[in-house]
């Protein structure tokens, strides 16, 4: 396993090594991600029944949690856009506990284990492996539980009082 580029400090300055893969291809081509993403998406749109506000956020909140699921790599930086979507789309003590929990593991992952990467290059190996992949396999099940319960909003009517 390798966290993020450590080359040489040159090479990042150099646009000419921008298109230059570094490591191994992802084993799982990104058209093939992508297509299933959008697959599931389209579902997901097809079956919806809610839409008021609340459903129009959940539904943003979804897809962009589908892409991110899809995406190549993982940065903790995303959680600045899905905290407030999901906080919003569902507003319940769940939410906030699992928010809370993908927090942990992100502070967990960055800094305290890829600073113990930076003497290998980013290389994650030995004992690192393991809490390594036990965070990358939590995250993404916090991550799935989220998109199930906001499929779940979606196919809810909405509230008569709330319907446009």
């Amino acid at each position: 396993y390798r966290t993020g580029n450590f080359g040489p400090i040159q090479d990042r300055f150099d646009p000419a090594k921008a298109s230059e893969l570094l490591g191994n291809p992802a084993v799982i081509p990104g058209w093939l991600r992508l297509a299933v993403a959008a697959g599931i998406g389209v579902l997901i749109y097809a079956r919806t029944r809610r839409y008021d506000a609340r459903g129009l956020v959940a539904f943003v909140t979804i897809t962009l949690l589908i892409f991110f699921l899809q995406a190549q790599g993982w940065s903790t930086q995303w959680q600045a856009q899905i905290i407030p979507l999901l906080l919003l789309a569902l507003p319940t003590r769940n939410t906030v506990l699992g928010l809370v929990l993908l927090s942990l593991a992100a502070f967990a992952e960055y800094p305290f284990l890829f600073i113990r990467t930076g003497e290998t290059g980013g290389e994650i190996t030995g004992a690192l492996q393991m809490p390594f992949a036990i965070l990358v396999v939590a995250r993404t099940l916090i991550l799935i539980s989220f998109c199930v319960a906001l499929y779940q909003k979606l196919r809810q009517e909405a509230p008569a009082e709330l319907a446009p």
